[in-house]
């Protein structure tokens, strides 16, 4: 981790941190495709076929790594973009 350049420590607390990963998109499509890729990975662990848990980590389930992901995707969602989508295609139709 101490390479990885997305990482930011938050002092919060007394004596505590908050560790944060950054991940630098272009456009909305470079949103899309990190979505579209977590998708598919929880659509492979889900279907039986694929493992996406390490074999050190014995402690993991593949329901919570699942559920890990998706709280992932939750977070890359555009969800203020969409409304300013839809009030900016709201207006034009009326002009």
């Amino acid at each position: 981790m101490d390479n990885f350049s997305g990482i930011k420590t938050i002092p919060y607390g007394k004596n505590k941190v908050k560790k944060t990963i950054e991940i630098e998109v272009s456009s909305n499509e470079d949103i899309i495709s990190y979505i579209l890729a977590l998708l598919e990975v929880c659509y492979y662990s889900l279907d039986g076929n694929g493992i996406f848990i390490s074999p050190s980590n014995k402690n993991c389930s593949p329901e919570a790594s699942v559920t890990n992901v998706i709280e992932l995707i939750m977070d890359l969602l555009p969800d203020q973009q969409m409304h300013c989508m839809d009030r900016i295609t709201e207006i034009l139709s009326k002009a």
